[in-house]
Parts: C-alpha cells; structure tokens; sequence
C-alpha cells in the first residue's frame, strides 16, 4: 500500500473499508508493505493510530538510524538515507516492533506482523522523484518556513532505503501461506 495525498487521521469511509481489508489480510498471513499512507493506516487498522506530526512536516532525503535487526534491513548499514514527504506520524500497536526512526519521526519502519510491515519514508524514490515533489510543493513549503532551495541541495540517491523494499520482495513474501492443500 503505497502514498496518497489523504491523511489518514480524517477517517473517509474509504479509508475505514482499506482499514477493514488491511485487519483480515494480516489476519490471513497475506504480505503487506505499507509505504507512507499505507504504513499509516496499517498502525491505524491494527490497534494504534495516525495524526500530525507535532514535530513538523518531513521532507527531502532524510537520515535514518535503525534500532532492531531485521530481515528487511539485509545489507542495510545501522545509519541510512531515505526519501521522506509525509506530516503525518503513527502511535503503534502494543505488538508492532520499531525497528528504524528519525529525528522527526520515531516509527520510520515497524514490523506489526510477521508478514506486515510499514516505513514511513519512500523506499521506490530515487532522488529525481524527490527533487520533483520538492519543487511541485515549493510554494507550500516556503510557507512553512521550510528552505527549499537547500532541501533541494541536499536530495541524494538512497540506494540502501531501496534496497528495503527488495529485501521484503525477497525475505517477507515468501512467509505467505501457502495456497495449496
């Protein structure tokens, strides 16, 4: 489940369906990896919830720290850049393990199930993707007070957070349950 321009804490009725579908596909054992929106309704649906993030907007490429070991972070080092636009932040689940946060952000990546897992950042970003979003939002963002021009300067390639999104493709899929009786 990927990004959206919708924020989840506004609770539309088709957000409360996704939520639904989400609760029964973890139930199921079905892989899902929640990108940004997804990650936040997947804390929503399974027992925390999402608002916005006192801390502020989060944009641009971002420094992450991991702070658990695990299957998605293979060949990931203990500190990584990512690509991140999102104001919204997550309060877990009691069962959801962080395992990477920011200086903005505490629930960068969580593994809520064996087989569901959310990051806040954007793994399928590359830095021309960023840089994009970054001058489509310039005029917002100034109003912010947010530098632009040097969160432009600063956009790199993030060639460790994309590799989270193989490392699900290769070590999280497989726990499927198997379809065949």
């Amino acid at each position: 489940m990927t990004g959206s321009a919708a924020n989840v804490p506004n609770r539309e009725p088709w957000m409360l369906t996704l939520e639904a579908w989400t609760r029964d596909a973890n139930r199921a054992g079905t892989p899902i990896l929640g990108i940004c929106f997804g990650h936040q309704i997947l804390a929503q649906a399974l027992g925390g919830s999402a608002e916005m993030n006192k801390r502020g907007r989060e944009i641009g490429t971002i420094r992450l720290s991991r702070s658990e070991d695990d299957p998605i972070f293979d060949g990931v080092p203990e500190s990584f850049d990512a690509q991140a636009s999102h104001i919204d932040t997550t309060t877990l689940p009691a069962s959801a393990v962080r395992l990477a946060r920011s200086s903005l952000d505490d629930h960068h990546a969580v593994r809520f199930s064996q087989t569901t897992y959310g990051v806040q950042f954007h793994p399928e970003f590359d830095a021309e993707i960023m840089q994009g979003y970054l001058e489509t939002r310039r005029a917002i963002l100034a109003s912010e007070g947010l530098a632009v021009d040097e969160l432009l300067s600063s956009v790199t390639e993030t060639k460790h957070a994309a590799r989270t999104l193989a490392n699900f493709v290769r070590f999280i899929m497989p726990r499927a349950p198997s379809s065949r009786t």
